[in-house]
């Protein structure tokens, strides 16, 4: 019982940019079950937060593993719970789908303006679907892009959003420089064995000009810099509603 993650959302002067909700979406909804059905704390018991699970909720102490038993389809299924909070961690195993498989996430609203996007270039989709986004990248149109003849263009740094929880952004630059050190380190090996490689008679020329590629990684790896993920971003009118419309190629790949 909570909502889903949706690439495309409406957009416009009346409807705001959507984004985030809780991830205690389950504990809420666990809690309205519970009063609802008029489930008491066990007397003299006290709930406490484990300190290694902290948005677990005690099942035990609260009784809720009683009403399970006695409603096993009373875990918050055909709830839907709204909550004011910063953001969480969307890709977190617990908050991709609900107990009757159903996407957890339906909806996410930014009352901030915080990550508002330039979208003034216009531009016309080419005949085989595709057009280039801001970001330098192809972008492929799907099947919702047909009839409509003319796009805005926007990108945004994923890092400049502002509000992506501090764990979460942690980890994702964390999994970002672990791919560039892989990809950085196949090609220093792939330099050196050329460089070992050479004959004892191999021109000073060939050698030399390996050897400063090799100190050309070791600068980039020194001055290692992760501005973050630039997502493109596109603005249109759907019609006959004229409601606007916005999908972000979230995966950086332009499809």
């Amino acid at each position: 019982p909570s909502v889903s993650r949706h690439r495309r959302v409406p957009v416009g002067p009346d409807i705001m940019f959507v984004r985030r909700l809780s991830c205690q979406v389950a504990t809420v909804s666990l809690l309205v079950h519970t009063h609802a059905l008029r489930m008491p704390f066990a007397r003299g018991s006290t709930v406490r937060m484990a300190a290694s699970n902290a948005a677990t909720l005690p099942k035990q102490e609260t009784g809720i593993s009683a009403l399970l038993d006695a409603q096993p389809e009373a875990d918050g299924r055909g709830t839907l719970v709204a909550v004011l909070d910063t953001g969480c961690d969307l890709a977190a195993a617990g908050l991709q789908e609900t107990s009757d498989g159903r996407p957890k996430y339906v909806d996410f609203i930014d009352c901030t303006g915080g990550g508002d996007i330039d979208t003034s270039k216009k531009v016309k989709p080419a005949e085989d679907g595709t057009l280039e986004g801001l970001s330098g990248r192809t972008l492929k149109l799907g099947g919702w892009a047909e009839g409509v003849d003319e796009f805005r263009l926007g990108a945004l740094r994923l890092y400049g959003l502002g509000s992506m929880p501090t764990s979460v952004l942690r980890r994702l630059k964390e999994e970002r420089k672990a791919a560039f050190v892989m990809q950085h380190q196949a090609a220093v090996s792939a330099v050196q064995r050329e460089l070992d490689g050479l004959a004892d008679g191999a021109p000073k020329e060939a050698k030399r000009d390996l050897e400063l590629r090799l100190e050309q990684y070791d600068a980039m790896m020194d001055g290692y810099t992760d501005h973050g993920p630039l997502l493109d971003v596109l603005l249109w009118r759907q019609q006959p509603s004229g409601v606007w419309q916005a999908v972000i190629d979230v995966d950086g790949e332009g499809d």
